[in-house]
Order: C-alpha cells, then sequence, then structure tokens
C-alpha cells in the first residue's frame, strides 16, 4: 500500500511538473522522462525520483523523501523565507517548515504569512531605526561640517592676526634701524669732535707749559748763550723765586692730568738743580 502510494506521489509529481522538496532553480533537472544525479554519475526513469529509495549516491533523487541520508530539502515557505533542511526530518512527524510542506498535507499548519507579517514588521523597524540613524548621521555630519568651517575661519583669522604681527615687527625694526643709524653717527660724531676738542686742549696745554717752561728757562740762562750750567742756577738771584714758580707750575701740570709732563719736568729741574759737578744742560 505504502509502494503505491510513493508511485503514486511520483507520478503526480511527473505529470504536474512540481517536484517535492526541489528548488525552482532547479527544477529544470527533474522535467522529462529521464533523470540524471546531479554528480552526472547515474541516470534513470524519472518515475524514480521520489520513490522513497535512494538511487543516487549524491541523494538527489530523493529531495522529498528521507530515503537518502545525505539528501537535502527545500522549504519554499511563500510570505516568508525559503529554507533547505536535512532530507532526514523530512516526514518525522515535526514541522519544520513554516508552509509544513516538509509533513504530509494538513499535518502541519501553514504559518508562513504570520511569520512573513512579523518579519516585515521588524524589517520595517529595523528601516525607521536606520533612517533616524541616518538623520542623525546628517545632523552630525552637517554640525560636523560647520564646526570645520568655523575652525578654518578661526584659523585663518589667527594666520592673518599672525601675519600682521609680523609685518609691524618688521616695520619696527626697520624703524629702530633707522632711528638708531643717526644717532650712532651722531653719538661717534660726538666723539671724535670731543676727542679733536680734548686733543686741542692737549696741545694747547702743552704749548703754555712749554711756553712758561722756556721763560723760566731764560731766567736760568743769564749769559743768553742758550744753556743753563749748574754754577747758573745756584748764582742766579731768581732760583728761589723759579723754584717756586716750579713747584706752582709742577702743581698746575698734575692738577690738569699732565702727570707725565710734569714728571719729566721734575726730573730735568732736579738734575739741573742737583748736579754735583758743574756742566752744561741743554734743553
Amino acid at each position: 500500500m505504502l509502494g503505491g502510494g510513493v508511485i503514486l506521489l511520483a507520478v503526480f509529481a511527473t505529470v504536474s511538473g512540481s517536484i517535492r522538496g526541489v528548488h525552482s532553480n532547479k527544477a529544470a533537472s527533474y522535467q522529462g522522462d529521464q533523470f540524471t544525479c546531479a554528480d552526472g554519475k547515474q541516470t534513470f526513469p524519472i518515475s524514480f525520483v521520489n520513490d522513497d529509495y535512494c538511487d543516487c549516491v549524491d541523494g538527489s533523487d530523493e529531495p522529498g523523501t528521507a530515503a537518502c541520508p545525505n539528501g537535502s530539502f527545500y522549504c519554499a515557505n511563500v510570505n516568508f523565507k525559503g529554507q533547505q533542511i536535512a532530507s532526514s526530518r523530512v516526514d518525522d512527524g515535526i514541522c519544520d517548515c513554516c508552509d509544513g510542506s516538509d509533513e504530509a498535507a494538513s499535518k502541519c499548519p501553514n504559518n508562513c504569512q504570520q511569520l512573513g507579517a512579523h518579519l516585515m514588521e521588524e524589517a520595517k523597524r529595523i528601516r525607521k531605526e536606520q533612517a533616524i540613524g541616518f538623520q542623525q548621521r546628517l545632523v552630525y555630519a552637517t554640525d560636523g561640517k560647520a564646526a570645520k568651517e568655523r575652525r578654518d575661519e578661526e584659523i585663518k583669522t589667527f594666520e592673518a592676526e599672525v601675519e600682521e604681527l609680523r609685518v609691524q615687527m618688521e616695520e619696527r625694526e626697520t624703524h629702530m634701524k633707522e632711528a638708531q643709524t643717526p644717532a650712532e653717527e651722531a653719538k661717534e660724531a660726538a666723539r671724535e669732535a670731543h676727542e679733536a676738542a680734548e686733543a686741542v686742549r692737549t696741545a694747547e696745554t702743552e704749548e703754555v707749559i712749554r711756553g712758561e717752561a722756556e721763560h723760566e728757562y731764560s731766567l736760568l740762562d743769564s749769559d743768553g748763550d742758550g744753556d743753563v750750567t749748574t754754577d747758573e742756577v745756584t748764582r742766579s738771584p731768581f732760583s728761589y723765586l723759579v723754584l717756586g714758580c716750579f713747584i706752582v707750575l709742577l702743581l698746575r701740570m698734575i692738577w690738569t692730568k699732565r702727570l707725565l709732563v710734569a714728571i719729566h719736568t721734575c726730573i730735568r729741574y732736579l738734575m739741573s738743580w742737583c748736579s754735583v759737578r758743574p756742566r752744561k744742560y741743554h734743553v
């Protein structure tokens, strides 16, 4: 009786063109009078398909029965997601496919529409959340772009201020250099003028001292021969007067910071005055 039912199932599948447990994209392999196993090794009459006997090594001839341990059954699950299950779960009394196609007719309820509706609601919820996230992302992107533009503008302003300060510093340095140049030139000119004036004063002072010395020397030179001897110095009635004048002259030279000239004059005077033997001292 069971064999007759299987034969009727196979005949119905052949006539109707719909093979139980076969995906629509593989249906062409189960059309015609002959069937070739998926591995291409064997070919049988189409009546061997789903006859509850495993003829193909790969189990492809029994997609709608549990005859082949390595076979697979496809649940169409219209209004929901298609599903591929092991053929060993076919007609085992457990509803694995939501459309109940893995079990005998009317044994399992078809709840694919409910599951599909729930799946659609879940998909809508996910799309809604994604849309909200996308809008928030746009807000973040807009805010980020505006913040970046503000930052770039601040950087440009800062760079412009830095450049302006740099130009001002260069101008100030130029003005300072321009101001320093006349000041330095004036300072140098003043220094040169001071040195020149000092040289003139030194020459004038030395000239005065020279004149006074020559005058005093002429007083000591009693015979007017241009030479002053020790006897002339010791016999001169003006010797003490000359000594006093010499001291005054010496003090004056020291006071005017002509120390070297004073020392030189003092040595000359002492050599003329304190000589131990009469000799001529030529200026």
